[in-house]
């Protein structure tokens, strides 16, 4: 088949042969992500070090997939493939013998790693690829080629491999990824401003420079400036040599003697391009990832935030999340309104719920009158919400369905034309008001329990929809949670397949091709089956987590009045948002940048001439070759010039200071001053982070998109940031803050003499622990003493070990352990305290905190000696931040009451971990601080005192 005639079918195979291509199909085909798997690999073993809870090195684990899942959320490929290497003996080293023969053994704990990732691939269902006898960058390579030439799809290359960059043209990047989660680009542009070539005069420049990695051996005497300067003049390494008598006399002789080398090293070089594969293009088809097979190694391996971005990633497709452009491409079909036919899909596999329930669609407001009626004198009801996306203040509901569990129906608010005219419904302005005026009559009652999956989210759309909160809500998510907080597979469909043995329509099932098509695409019987049957199964769901809570009258009280009554003031505190000055923050970039600059200039000047500062490899040969400071790591292409090793080297020369601080005001930039004005809601003027119940094990709160809690605070350019939060007009920020929290439950529970004493007296605790340790009167402790002693504090509260507390302290392992020992004895309630709870977890299998928040901590009764550590640490950390953060939590119910009760128009806006951000009238400032204060600290039955420290300012930097 000739490729002009390439058309877009639905058959479903591509071979790849070497004598004849056949392209039998791709279906709708747009990106496909090709990965350098083991490039991937190598990198993030030697940029990061992480371990799992048995020790065991996991950079490369974390590094692999951290990457992979980061660029499939990020470009939401339609198709991917993880490129492995051949095995065998690749051609190469039979036109070379001597072909990579130069790389050393992997080492040990990188080697355990490979069978452990290519394994989860396989249990994650990610297509992946070898071929005999060829390296991954040849598959790479003929898929690119192949794939890339062809109109209308985009190749994107993951790795961080230069001789990749060959095959970079219009329709092909590579995405090279950061141990920061970000990527650089390298399209056309890219290597020729920085390489000062073109991406097909790559293998030339590899031909001409060699390449060490691989034993390529190249023309000697040929380096980098040589390599660009020759071939942006001949071309390539054929004009090179055609034109070798226009050569300088000696740059010839090199050539002349290097010739058979240049073009034996072009060839090794040379990526293959028509490698023989033969592959079913639906293998390669992005699809929910098999999280379930895979979650017990991802656990094992302590990869929790690995199993987040799998959720994630398939909340993503599951709920067809979408970027601006479709979500206005969407907008774009309801305005448009269309008559064109729904979307024909293959019948899918009988559904149970659906084959035995019957769903309405409500047609008119007679019908859902006599509904609503009958759910008023039930009092029961379970609901949830399509919607066109994520937005809850600029997308729009589709349908909102709901369930008696005997009766279940789905009231439409936004068709398309063709459901419309299939359905036979009128559903204008005028129909949609009167349903929304008999859906209050049940939402905004509170006499009648609403039950809801992840309720929040709905909540948020119904109140832009113009349906006020009211109370008496139940969320299965979180009654899941209370019940077994170790649990990560939190998803409702997960949930009823699990408990109920349900066999559930998913989102994919529904409309074909998330990424194209929605449910305005589908037939309305489609639409009302799957609308349909989430608020019936939610109904079912929480009658099952119900009966299980009222087993559990602590975990019960738990759920609904913390959890639940948080979820009230969180839901507000989201769709309040937080004001942030964007003008602030442009001109705080535009200082940043300017100051960025000097500071290259200052580096330059220091050096003594042009170089990149973003380049690590130039750096280090700055470093270590020009000024001669000592390598203290080294990595798999030189020596390492990471943030740890540079504040090591900071003592040897001031350039290291300079590009320390260059590194941070470049990321402060990136991350914060440039990046929060795009997060700026349109329609509100202000930034709408969504706080996440769920989100730690031990109750603590999380945010997201963005995360509020992470904004820097320890530096003077990161309070800068902290300055763009501002107040509404006319209003004042407050914060509130506990004192040493975690040391103060440890003091009261533990009742330790010393430890309890100081917080009775209102002592300052690391000045008491700094005089006991170093034997001073606190009079005579110095600050880093009290710095030191502020270490030892946390770190005994966490189960720091010796080794760990000597490299915080940067001090010798005998020092940390003498002062982990001294802690001890002169607080040794404290000891009696952490033994007992260890003892009570190993009894009972769990750890529980003050107000019942339950824990499973099974590694604390394992043979393995690091997993039984892990355990111990956990099942005191439990105790004493679970307890912490059900307490932050309490009062800030407590708090959203009070301003209520006394009718205040005071909010609070932001919870970041012990402190909490409030937005008040000026005219209110003094009856706030006062209600926060007797909220935050009475009316908790502790015999200490419990103390808060509030400020009020202008933005958020002022404090602390």
């Amino acid at each position: 088949m000739e490729q002009s005639s390439l058309v877009w079918s639905r058959v479903v195979k591509i071979n790849f042969d070497k004598e004849r291509i056949f392209f039998y199909t791709i279906t709708y085909m747009k990106k496909i992500l090709l990965i350098d798997s083991f490039g991937i690999i190598f990198k993030f073993y030697y940029s990061l070090r992480l371990t799992n809870k048995r020790g065991e090195n996991t950079s490369a684990l974390y590094g692999f997939f951290s990457s992979l899942l980061g660029l499939l959320n990020r470009e939401k490929p339609d198709y991917f493939l993880a490129a492995l290497e051949g095995g065998g003996k690749c051609f190469r080293s039979d036109i070379y013998p001597a072909y990579k023969a130069n790389r050393p053994a992997p080492p040990e704990d990188l080697v355990y790693q490979i069978p452990k990732i290519i394994n989860l691939l396989e249990k994650l269902n990610i297509p992946h690829l070898y071929k005999e006898g060829f390296e991954a960058d040849d598959v790479i390579g003929t898929v690119a080629n192949r794939l890339g030439s062809i109109d209308d799809v985009e190749v994107l290359i993951l790795s961080s491999d230069k001789d990749l960059r060959q095959l970079v043209n219009k329709k092909v990047k590579i995405y090279n990824p950061s141990k920061t989660g970000e990527f650089v680009v390298i399209d056309e542009e890219y290597i020729v401003n920085n390489m000062g070539i073109k991406p097909d005069q790559v293998v030339d420049y590899l031909a001409l420079r060699g390449d060490a990695s691989d034993n390529i051996p190249g023309v000697t005497g040929i380096g980098d400036k040589y390599a660009t300067d020759l071939l942006q003049k001949f071309g390539s390494v054929e004009g090179i040599y055609k034109n070798i008598e226009n050569l300088s006399p000696k740059i010839k002789e090199k050539i002349k003697i290097g010739r058979d080398s240049a073009f034996l090293s072009k060839k090794l070089a040379t990526i293959e391009k028509n490698a023989p594969l033969d592959l079913d293009i639906e293998y390669l088809r992005v699809k929910p990832l098999d999280l379930d097979s895979a979650l017990k190694t991802l656990e094992d391996e302590s990869l929790k935030s690995i199993v987040q971005k799998i959720r994630e990633f398939n909340d993503s497709l599951e709920r067809g999340a979408f970027s601006r452009d479709e979500k206005k491409q969407t907008d774009s079909k309801i305005d448009d309104a269309k008559n064109e036919p729904a979307l024909e899909i293959d019948e899918i596999d009988v559904i149970d719920v659906i084959k035995e329930n019957k769903f309405y669609l409500i047609k008119n407001v007679d019908l859902l009158r006599e509904k609503i009626d009958k759910i008023i004198n039930i009092k029961l009801f379970s609901f949830d919400l399509e919607t066109t996306g994520l937005d809850f203040f600029n997308d729009k509901i589709i349908s909102i369905s709901v369930s008696t569990g005997d009766d279940s129906f789905v009231v439409p608010i936004t068709l398309s034309e063709f459901q419309k005219k299939e359905a036979d419904i009128e559903l204008g302005d005028n129909e949609i008001e009167q349903y929304k005026t008999e859906l209050k009559r049940i939402f905004e009652d509170s006499s009648i329990q609403k039950i809801g999956h992840n309720i929040k989210f709905d909540l948020k759309f119904l109140k832009t929809f113009g349906i006020n909160l009211s109370k008496n809500y139940f969320d299965t998510l979180l009654a899941e949670y209370c019940l077994d907080a170790a649990n990560n597979s939190l998803g409702l469909k997960e949930l009823v397949s699990k408990y109920l043995n349900f066999k559930t329509m998913d989102y994919k099932e529904a409309v074909g091709d998330p990424k194209k098509f929605s449910l305005l695409d589908v037939a309305i019987d489609r639409l009302v089956n799957y609308s349909g049957q989430d608020a019936y199964i939610t109904f079912k769901l929480y009658e099952y987590l119900k009966t299980k809570l009222d087993e559990k009258a602590k975990i019960r009280d738990l759920f609904y009045i913390i959890e639940m009554e948080l979820l009230i003031v969180l839901l507000e505190m989201e769709y309040y948002g937080v004001n942030v000055d964007k003008n602030y923050l442009d001109e705080l970039s535009a200082v940043l940048e300017k100051d960025i600059d000097n500071l290259t200039s200052k580096m330059i000047d220091t050096v003594g001439e042009e170089f990149n500062p973003n380049s690590p490899k130039q750096i280090a040969d700055i470093l270590f070759n020009k000024f001669g400071l000592p390598v203290l790591k080294k990595t798999k292409t030189g020596p390492s010039t990471d943030a740890d090793v540079l504040k090591k080297l900071a003592v040897f020369h001031p350039f290291v200071g300079l590009l320390l601080e260059r590194r941070l005001l470049s990321k402060i930039k990136s991350t914060y001053a440039d990046a929060l004005p795009a997060m700026i809601n349109g329609r509100s003027g202000k930034i709408h982070t969504s706080f996440m119940q769920t989100g730690t094990q031990t109750g603590r709160l999380s945010s997201k998109e963005p995360n509020l809690q992470n904004i820097p605070v320890k530096t003077e350019v990161g309070r800068k940031i902290r300055k763009a939060f501002i107040p509404d007009k006319g209003k004042a920020l407050i914060s509130a803050d506990y004192s040493q929290i975690e040391l103060f439950l440890l003091a009261e529970f533990s009742r330790d003499e010393n430890l309890f004493d100081a917080f009775n007296k209102g002592e300052d605790i690391h000045y008491r622990t700094a005089s006991l340790i170093f034997n001073k009167n606190v009079a005579e402790v110095s600050k880093s003493e009290r710095n030191i002693a502020k270490t030892v504090n946390f770190g005994v509260l966490y189960g720091q070990s010796a080794f760990a507390l000597a490299d915080d302290l940067n001090i010798p392992r005998k020092e940390a352990a003498n002062f982990i020992k001294l802690y001890f004895e002169k607080y040794n309630g404290v000891k009696t305290y952490v033994e007992k709870l260890k003892a009570a977890c190993r009894e009972k299998g769990y750890a529980e905190t003050y107000w019942g928040r339950i824990r499973t901590i099974p590694e604390i009764n394992s043979r393995n000696k690091n997993d039984a550590a892990y355990g111990e640490r956990m099942a005191v950390n439990t105790v004493i931040q679970g307890t912490a953060a059900d307490l932050i939590k309490i009062a800030m119910i407590k708090i959203n009451r009070a301003f209520l009760k006394n009718n205040l128009k005071a909010r609070l806006i932001l919870q970041v971990h012990d402190e909490l951000i409030f937005d008040a009238p000026f005219d209110e400032k003094e009856i706030a601080v006062k209600i926060i204060k007797e909220c935050m600290e009475n009316d908790f039955n502790f015999k200490l005192k419990l103390k808060t420290s509030i400020e009020i300012g202008e933005n958020w930097g002022e404090f602390h």
